[in-house]
């Protein structure tokens, strides 16, 4: 048994490397296809349930990317801006919005550690697999309390340190997640940093944040974690 599971972890292993190859020639597909495989689809969707954004909301998505985030919050919420420093991402965003027809969407080109928006502007933020590829997440925490209005929800989704090949391989398994649903998991077991729940708790903590949640997805492999905007 535990030759087999060893033989399992290095064939995982070996995929997630195989699709991130992939996802470095195709980085446009791999962002455009990703929020629509099953097991990231739910994962957005409970973040977005968790904090119940409804037509009066005007809602930023920070890293947006090629724009699917910005655009499943948007058929919650009254008002999306999508935020992205890539001119390119931006372009395929603005694409997917015209197909899409969502003319309450909009997309800036701009860097979460500095956000091209007034303070107090918006009424919730999102993150989608934000805070592990930045070098400074405090900072776009920091901008996200600055832009949201006080009561406000910041929303963010992150891996969990419990997420490894092995493990998403494992919740293939009970998930029945086959294909590219299967590999994409895999992959995104290695694309970026993971956290624990004391780690994540201790980031998100700040004079202007309050209510802070952490809620696990996925069995514990990924987090939804959200606090409230607070200024006084």
């Amino acid at each position: 048994m535990a030759e087999r599971v060893s033989i399992r972890a290095s064939w995982a292993g070996a995929r997630a490397w195989g699709v991130l190859a992939w996802a470095g020639v195709h980085s446009f597909s791999l962002f455009d296809f990703l929020p629509g495989t099953r097991w990231y689809h739910q994962m957005a969707e409970d973040l977005l349930d968790a904090m119940g954004p409804t037509p009066s909301d005007h809602l930023i998505d920070l890293g947006c990317g090629t724009g699917r985030h910005a655009l499943m919050a948007g058929r919650r919420a009254g008002r999306v801006t999508g935020v992205d420093r890539s001119a390119r991402m931006l372009q395929r965003a603005e694409r997917n919005r015209r197909a899409e027809g969502a003319n309450h969407v909009q997309f800036l080109r701009g860097d979460v550690c500095a956000i091209p928006m007034l303070e107090d502007s918006v009424s919730m933020a999102t993150g989608f697999m934000l805070l592990p590829v930045l070098a400074d997440p405090r900072s776009a925490l920091e901008e996200a309390g600055r832009v949201v209005r006080p009561g406000g929800k910041v929303g963010l989704l992150v891996p969990s340190k419990a997420l490894n090949p092995e493990t998403a391989w494992a919740y293939c398994e009970r998930e029945s997640l086959h294909g590219l649903d299967r590999d994409t998991l895999i992959a995104w077991s290695r694309a970026g940093r993971g956290f624990d729940e004391p780690a994540l708790r201790t980031l998100l903590e700040g004079p202007r944040r309050r209510n802070i949640q952490i809620l696990p997805l996925m069995e514990g492999l990924a987090y939804a974690a959200l606090f409230t905007c607070h200024k006084g």
